[in-house]
């Protein structure tokens, strides 16, 4: 055995056989003076190996039967237990709408990239603006008195020639509707006239410092 196993030592292997013996894994006699060891015969084995299976089984079994068994819930139990799951789901929605809330408004807003681009912009139109009224004051021509009072009098006078045409536009019209059986509207298709509202054309400040009224034109009886 020496000559077989040279890496054991004499000691460590005699354990080693004693203990192959104790457990039946070999043949093993006591002389009184030396211990012999032999391989067991093939039946021998076969036999030992059944009852080592047969012995894991009952312990298999044994320790199955020790296994904890899970406790039987009432139905007043599990309704509790349904109760509870139904109010942490209904928690766990309420908390996803105001996230889903938050996200939404929190996506709505620009990024720091976008408000910067924004501010960018504001200020190159604030510097090309307040060039441009640097030039202004510079090359501004004076208005004098006189001019300005002649600007005013041929504003007023284009306002006044303005309201006589419409007040005479719209008696004449207000004169024809009563004379005829045609409604304005299929009378406006006609004629092919278009409103003030319709080409967005406002009624024009009155800068008359006399404050003159519109002149209103009587209806022409027929």
């Amino acid at each position: 055995m020496e000559s077989l196993c040279p890496n054991i030592g004499k000691t460590q292997l005699l354990k080693t056989l004693k203990s192959m013996g104790d457990k039946g894994m070999i043949s093993m006699k006591d002389t009184g003076k030396s211990f012999l060891y032999w391989r067991k015969p093939d039946d021998e084995d076969d036999n030992n190996d059944s009852q080592n299976s047969e012995d894991d089984e009952e312990i298999d079994i044994e320790s199955e039967d020790k296994e904890e068994k899970p406790k039987k819930l009432t139905i007043e139990e599990l309704s509790q237990e349904v109760e509870q799951l139904k109010s942490k789901i209904d928690k766990e929605k309420e908390t996803l709408k105001e996230l889903t809330t938050k996200s939404r408004d929190i996506s709505k807003q620009s990024t720091n990239d976008e408000i910067q681009k924004d501010i960018d912009v504001l200020m190159t139109s604030n510097k090309e603006l307040s060039q441009k009224l640097i030039s202004l004051k510079k090359n501004a021509t004076k208005c004098t008195e006189a001019d300005k009072n002649k600007l005013i009098q041929e504003h007023v006078k284009t306002r006044r020639e303005w309201t006589k045409r419409k007040a005479l536009f719209d008696n004449i019209l207000s004169t024809i509707l009563e004379n005829s059986n045609k409604k304005k509207k299929d009378l406006k298709e006609i004629c092919g006239w278009e409103t003030d509202l319709e080409v967005g054309v406002k009624m024009i400040e009155d800068r008359d410092p006399k404050a003159t009224k519109t002149p209103v034109f009587k209806r022409l009886r027929t």
